[in-house]
């Protein structure tokens, strides 16, 4: 299985920093971009990609996002299958409630985090918060992940819905329930990981026919998309591709 795909991060027009972090394989970035980077995976074991969205609002949600990013560079070769990455995330949001304890600056840091982590044979996606894991394949876009909104605390004037956990994120310590999934993926397949800077304000028919073309091309279209709605928030997007050399069937799990 071969893996190649093309990451962009943006401040957007309104925030004053990048408060999201991005990953593919062992590059990582924070500061805003205007051009993608490319990357590939040709023995993808182990790599992964992700996108982590400081909690806007919160303090030191830059941190947050980059703490979270570095600890998956720093522990990717553990990462085999889905429970080892669950109680990776457990740890991560741990790392940032023991951070927050020990710094009054970092106290209730928070980031949501979505991404895939890239195997030999299959690719696991996960998400914590509204960060979103898509698949494209036979020009049909799917969510993934699943939006870890409180329904219960909505308020109808608001855009959206409180977010009911994250890794970090409150003042005292909560315990965290990832999402996860397996992917067999067939030949062709795109995944398009985001945060919800891109969601909010893009239509979904749009993002899926951006998804038609070249992974650097679907990233430009993407922000710029994003940028003529006025990007009110940080905006991160991956749009990356599988060559497989048998065709597989999709398997979908959820925690």
């Amino acid at each position: 299985m071969k893996i190649s795909g093309s990451a962009i991060t943006n401040t957007g027009s309104t925030r004053l920093s990048n408060q999201d972090c991005i990953l593919a394989g062992s590059w990582k970035q924070q500061r805003s971009m205007t051009v993608p980077y490319r990357f590939e995976f040709s023995e993808p074991t182990g790599h992964l990609v992700l996108v982590a969205d400081g909690l806007g609002g919160h303090r030191a949600g830059e941190y947050a996002s980059e703490t979270v990013a570095n600890t998956f560079l720093s522990l990717r070769p553990r990462l085999k299958g889905s429970y080892e990455l669950v109680e990776f995330l457990r740890s991560a949001n741990r790392t940032l409630y023991e951070l927050g304890a020990g710094n009054s600056l970092l106290e209730g840091m928070g980031t949501t985090v979505a991404g895939v982590v890239c195997l030999s044979e299959r690719l696991i996606w996960f998400n914590v918060g509204d960060s979103k894991v898509f698949r494209f394949h036979n020009s049909v876009l799917h969510q993934l992940s699943v939006d870890d909104f409180a329904s219960e605390t909505h308020i109808p004037s608001l855009a959206k819905p409180a977010l009911s956990q994250s890794l970090g994120g409150t003042p005292n310590f909560h315990d965290i329930d990832p999402h996860t999934g397996i992917e067999q993926p067939s030949n062709g397949s795109k995944y398009l990981i985001c945060s919800d800077g891109l969601t909010d304000v893009v239509p979904i028919p749009y993002i899926e026919q951006s998804m038609s073309h070249s992974n650097e091309t679907a990233v430009g279209r993407l922000l710029d998309a994003t940028l003529a709605q006025g990007a009110p928030d940080n905006v991160s997007i991956i749009v990356m591709s599988v060559e497989t050399s048998a065709p597989q069937k999709h398997e979908h799990s959820s925690r």
